[in-house]
């Protein structure tokens, strides 16, 4: 199969394989050990330029598919006859080819990403599951994966109230120490808090799996204040609470901007209960988008990307998933160029 027509004027060009070190993750917990099942590649010998994609391990080295270059066209083909089990060479869907020519380089990862559906908040319990993560290719070691929360809802990344966690290596994420969407608030005298977070650990196992859920300590004040907001009369509340700080700002200016302890206590509550209320409306029918990715020689490569599916989507595609069940069944065995999704 073709993987991809270049420009190549003539010029030599240049593989290197990406990735082949961590295409399987290794076996045991020791995270500095060195791969004993791996992929290389090799130049192959003979007039039309070609190259050898090599499964290694302790039992010897077996080719596992073959590139070679057509005029300006790069092929891809399995070496099928080898003795490389398909439940393994699929694992080659974890590597990147770095093609270089003419002082160009063009990257190209070897599998297709997938589109799952964003992660939308259930107003009631504050959480929400991934779902429809079923995943052709197993993952590769967890250091070369890594997971960007993308934005949440409509709410702008330099939102001073929200602070995504940076790309983090699924190696670094685990239940108790899951991605964190930290949610700051800073009252009228410099104290800064992070009343609530929403806590999002993904798992790479056979399949996607994970839940993102608001923090334990915050799912009271979550749950009341999404029943307020949905109240016709919330938006008089508010106005009440915003009179009462303007009232105690007021007493604490008058006397020195210091005031007395209780009016500066009531002050911070006044504006702690406005400021989550503000916050619920921004994450009401809020959704987090996000991306997996493998980081490949400091390259990235998206495995994983979402984006929001409304109601009326999902809705035609139940019905032409219908419709096409009535036309036949559908061939599920994978074709040789298809295999484990690695579809070019």
């Amino acid at each position: 199969m073709d993987i991809v027509t270049l420009n190549l004027m003539d010029n030599p060009l240049s593989i290197s394989l990406l990735g082949g070190n961590t295409a399987i993750p290794p076996k045991g917990k020791k995270k500095d050990a060195a791969p004993t099942t791996y992929f290389t590649l090799n130049e192959a010998s003979g007039d039309t330029p070609a190259w050898d994609i090599v499964f290694v391990q302790k039992s010897g080295e077996n080719r596992a598919a073959i590139l070679s270059l057509d005029g300006d066209v790069l092929k891809f083909q399995w070496d099928v006859e080898g003795e490389v089990a398909p439940a393994m060479r699929v694992a080659l869907g974890n590597c990147a080819l770095s093609l270089s020519a003419n002082n160009k380089t063009h990257d190209i990862l070897l599998r297709e990403p997938i589109e799952l559906e964003t992660l939308v908040l259930n107003e009631k319990s504050g959480s929400a599951q991934i779902r429809g993560a079923k995943i052709d290719i197993p993952f590769p070691s967890p250091e070369v994966i890594y997971v960007e929360i993308v934005r949440i809802g409509t709410i702008a990344k330099n939102d001073k109230d929200v602070t995504l966690p940076p790309p983090t290596p699924a190696s670094e994420i685990a239940p108790r120490t899951p991605l964190q969407i930290k949610f700051n608030f800073v009252d009228d005298h410099g104290n800064a808090q992070n009343p609530c977070s929403l806590n999002f650990a993904p798992t790479f196992g056979k399949t996607l799996g994970g839940t993102l859920a608001i923090s334990k300590e915050a799912t009271q004040m979550f749950q009341a204040r999404m029943m307020m907001i949905k109240d016709p009369n919330h938006e008089i509340q508010l106005a009440e609470m915003n009179k009462k700080i303007t009232a105690l700002k007021k007493n604490i200016s008058e006397q020195g901007g210091h005031g007395a302890t209780k009016d500066v206590q009531e002050l911070a509550i006044h504006q702690m209960n406005v400021w989550s209320i503000n916050l619920m409306k921004k994450l009401q029918n809020a959704d987090v988008e996000y991306r997996v990715y493998l980081d490949l020689d400091g390259k990235q490569f998206d495995i994983i990307t979402t984006r929001f599916v409304s109601e009326e989507e999902k809705a035609a595609a139940k019905a032409a998933a219908r419709g096409g069940s009535k036309r036949g069944q559908k061939n599920d065995e994978p074709q040789e160029d298809e295999l484990g999704g690695m579809v070019f």
